[in-house]
């Protein structure tokens, strides 16, 4: 007699994920077994080889969900006792609900990266015009004009932007609506900034092969550091964190909203109301290998969940009364 697929769930839901991996394959073993042989000729048999194969693919199907909850609670979450989702999943899921032009997390460059991709120099020219539009400004202005603004700068034909002057680059900025304070600055250390990767590119054969030359925290600091042959005008350590992720280099920026969220006071281990940039990056590093999510992912959902325009929640006077992680967080059990 067959039982039924919630009946064959619930006499599994008990066991381990490790325990679950042999019923799997068992399932599959019948189930090709019969495909295999299913012009044979036929033993009269009850249940019918055709309905013991139906329901043993209704039982993978149901078992695959199961061993994939299994997995999440034992390996994911890292805690096979303790079944609670951390709270970056808890942030996520209210990120899914509530901002419905948020994107949980780009991965496309950091994939590519990983897939062997070599970024070009225009692709790093790419990331730092975009690592600059971030600065002080609220990134829902900029993010919609962003073809517009990749046509402004010629979809960053290098020999194109060195022959177009600082003012074409500003003004255009500014009339998109785009620019800050910053930005005349910003745009008249462009070309210098160019001959930075040129000069780079011809001692280490490119951009790229720099870039991923020592640990990310290392290039940041060549990049901004007072001193340095590589030093970026304009950029200091927040902004070359930007433009290195948009690069696929797996990161987090200590800008603000992190550096509150992961306070002592919130929901980090900092020794202040803001966590030390170095505190930051610890943090993330920990819970990147709690969770298995890349650090910049959770640069992405810790900075969604404070910024305006996004989960707007975590924020300077922070609306404790809607948080989705409440329980987590020092500020919210006091206030309970």
């Amino acid at each position: 007699m067959m039982v039924s697929p919630q009946g064959f769930l619930e006499y599994h839901s008990d066991e381990s994920y490790k325990e679950l991996l042999p019923i799997r394959d068992g399932l599959l073993a019948a189930i090709l077994f019969f495909e295999e042989h299913k012009d044979d000729p036929k033993v009269i048999v009850c249940p019918s080889p055709e309905v013991v194969y139906q329901c043993n693919l209704t039982y993978l199907a149901k078992l695959c969900d199961l061993i994939a909850e299994k997995y999440n609670q034992e390996y994911v979450w890292g805690n096979k006792e303790k079944k609670d989702v951390h709270y970056l999943f808890k942030i996520r899921s209210f990120l899914k609900r509530k901002c419905p032009q948020y994107n949980s997390f780009v991965l496309s460059s950091i994939e590519e990266r990983n897939a062997g991709r070599a970024f070009s120099t225009s692709d790093h020219i790419k990331g730092l015009v975009h690592s600059l539009l971030t600065a002080q400004t609220k990134w829902h202005r900029i993010e919609p004009h962003l073809p517009e603004i990749d046509k402004l700068f010629f979809n960053y034909d290098v020999e194109k932007i060195k022959r177009a002057s600082a003012e074409y680059f500003y003004n255009g900025l500014f009339a998109l609506k785009c620019g800050n304070r910053s930005t005349k600055a910003q745009m008249e250390a462009l070309h210098y900034n160019i001959t930075v990767f040129e000069k780079i590119a011809a001692e280490y054969g490119s951009v790229d092969a720099f870039v991923t030359s020592a640990p990310a925290h290392e290039i940041v600091r060549r990049f901004s550091k007072a001193g340095s042959p590589y030093k970026l005008r304009m950029l200091g350590d927040a902004l070359v964190w930007e433009y290195l992720r948009n690069l696929g280099i797996d990161g987090a920026k200590p800008d603000t909203h992190l550096r509150r969220f992961l306070s002592k006071d919130r929901m980090g281990t900092g020794n202040s109301g803001f966590a030390s940039a170095d505190e930051v990056a610890k943090q993330v590093d920990d819970l990147s290998e709690e969770t298995g999510l890349t650090k910049r992912e959770i640069d992405n959902l810790i900075w969604s969940f404070c910024a305006d325009g996004f989960g707007e929640v975590c924020t300077a006077s922070p609306h404790c009364d809607i948080c989705v992680i409440r329980e987590n967080c020092r500020r919210g059990t006091y206030l309970d």
